[in-house]
């Protein structure tokens, strides 16, 4: 972010000049001091450097983090995975945010090995975690949640069969929680209603009977979920039927889920990430999220339009948008080396993501915003120098040098000038 001058106002030095004239006896003339003159240094301009990360062991990473304000924000992952021994290495890691640093969370009642892949939370008292299992079979899934206290197991029949059933985001909101992924062409909608989960069907065009593109079978993919009420859900993906395929958006209103197409039809690109507000979402994508042409739509609140100018040769693995209102997306490289880029006075700029200077390669694959603030976080994981290769976890935040990213209690920063 550019600088943001703050003006001190200098009187001007008053004189007075002799004008020859007489005085009143007993008095002086008066004398006119000049003012001190005060500069405010003005605040450093917010930047991404590397976050103070909980140690972990290799090899590990942090996969999702989720914020609720300035001083609740959790990420998760796994560590100690070993490719000799993928089905038991990995143990399951979450670090949380107090406002002030990254601690390690125990997980006392967590005994399963895996790794934490999504997280999300409604409130400080409301925190839920999905894991995987690998298996030969496939993985199983699983499901912990915070109460405020303690993190516990909250059953998931679904996944505790190990299978090839691919859970890609998960969402809360009021006590509600969704998980959403496929199997092969079918779509997977689970909604924790309070009490247990639920099976809910998907778009009646994602499987209703019929043909789609090239003779197959009519089919969507969910891939990412932004919730702000029960009855106001937003996911994202692609989808295939007669006469369309080609990126899609879904809603949810409370009683099923409605496909919205977003103006691209017979083009192989699908939505992987989606972000923002009701009146302010922005959802990226590549072609088959291959690294092709990067795709890139917003929502008004009325209409989906999408938005140009994203380089290519990037993998886009995630997006947040900031108290300006403007996107940042990570873009991941086969080096593998990260940029983040905002979308700012009609253009998309990219900031190379700092790197632990010990590592030799990184990865980022989540990030998001603080309500009310400047701070942003993101997290992935750093290739080590080892052979074979390992990974350490990397965690990055967005602010000014002080750490504070804004003070949530004032006023809404005002918009930085666009970048050159």
């Amino acid at each position: 972010m550019s600088i943001r001058h703050i003006v001190v106002v200098l009187a001007a030095a008053l004189t007075t000049a002799c004008t020859g004239s007489a005085t009143t006896p007993g008095t002086e003339p008066s004398r006119t001091t000049s003012p001190t003159t005060t500069t405010t240094r003005p605040p450093a301009p917010a930047k991404w450097r590397l976050a103070d990360a909980p140690p972990t062991e290799p090899t590990s990473s942090l996969n999702d983090i989720a914020v609720v304000d300035s001083t609740h924000a959790w990420a998760v992952g796994g560590e100690k995975y070993s490719v000799a021994a993928q089905h038991t290495s990995s143990v399951p890691v979450v670090v949380q945010w107090d406002g002030e640093s990254w601690t390690r969370v125990p997980l006392p009642g967590i005994t399963r090995p895996g790794s934490l892949r999504h997280v999300a939370a409604s409130s400080p008292k409301d925190v839920w975690a999905v894991g995987t299992t690998l298996a030969d079979a496939g993985q199983s899934t699983w499901v912990i949640h915070y109460d405020g206290k303690t993190w516990q197991d909250i059953p998931f029949p679904p996944g505790s069969t190990p299978a090839m059933n691919l859970y890609t985001d998960l969402a809360a909101v009021d006590g509600h929680a969704w998980l959403i992924g496929n199997s092969g062409s079918q779509v997977l909608l689970q909604h924790w209603t309070g009490g247990a989960w639920q099976e809910v069907q998907p778009p009646r065009e994602c499987s209703a009977g019929g043909a789609s593109s090239g003779g197959m079978p009519n089919f969507c993919t969910f891939t990412s979920l932004k919730a702000f009420s029960p009855n106001d859900i937003w996911a994202v993906g692609n989808g295939a039927w007669a006469g369309f395929k080609g990126p899609l958006a879904f809603h949810w209103d409370g009683t099923a889920w409605q496909t919205v197409q977003i103006g691209i039809t017979n083009e192989e690109l699908t939505l992987s990430e989606i972000a923002g507000t009701p009146t302010n979402l922005w959802a990226i994508g590549d072609m088959a999220m291959m690294g092709g042409r990067p795709l890139a739509a917003h929502w008004d609140g009325k209409t989906w339009k999408t938005v140009d100018g994203l380089p290519t040769g990037s993998d886009l693995a995630g997006v947040a948008v900031d108290v300006f209102g403007e996107p940042w997306v990570i873009q991941n490289f086969t080096d593998p080396s990260s940029k983040l880029a905002t979308h700012r006075a009609g253009k998309w700029v990219a900031t190379q993501a700092p790197q632990p200077r010990d590592t030799v390669g990184m990865t980022l694959h989540a990030i998001a915003s603080v309500p009310g603030t400047e701070k942003m976080f993101a997290v992935g994981g750093a290739d080590l120098n080892t052979n074979p290769r390992t990974l350490r976890t990397v965690l990055l935040e967005y602010s000014s040098p002080d750490g504070a990213g804004g003070n949530p209690q004032t006023s809404r920063p005002s918009r930085p000038p666009a970048a050159p």
